[in-house]
């Protein structure tokens, strides 16, 4: 990964976590507007999974 990308990802985040609980939310990133589910192919998934590979299903 690239300087930008991380740099990118860290931005993205901020906007979308907003409880500090160690992950993303369901809640919180439908209020980011991420529709559901989001599958394990989508780059938010590895900050809000579950583990199915599958969240909001």
């Amino acid at each position: 990964m690239k300087k930008w990308e991380f740099m990118l990802i860290i931005a993205m985040l901020k906007m979308i976590y907003l409880n500090n609980n160690g992950q993303v939310t369901i809640k919180e990133a439908k209020k980011a507007g991420y529709k559901m589910p989001i599958t394990s192919d989508h780059w938010l998934y590895k900050y809000m999974h579950d583990g199915d590979g599958m969240v909001g299903e």
